[in-house]
């Protein structure tokens, strides 16, 4: 009997997939630290997501208490 095949695959890119979700952008960036938005913002970015970067961003934005800490 032969050992199952693993899955092979590159978690970043699963992430990125995941996060770059409108609906969830919309769901729970507003819930997100302005920290924890910048690092998701610079990895989409990183990975061509520029489009889903500006979404997460503009989401939080509405409801961010400190609207400079996102300027880079």
């Amino acid at each position: 009997m032969s050992a199952p095949e693993q899955l092979v695959y590159d978690p970043t890119d699963v992430f990125v997939d995941v996060f770059s979700n409108p609906v969830l952008a919309a769901g729970i960036a507003f819930a997100l630290a302005c920290h924890e938005v910048n690092v998701l913002v610079g990895l989409l970015e990183s990975h061509g997501r520029t489009d889903a970067a500006a979404l997460w961003l503009t989401h939080h934005l509405a409801d961010c208490d400190d609207p400079p800490r996102h300027q880079h």
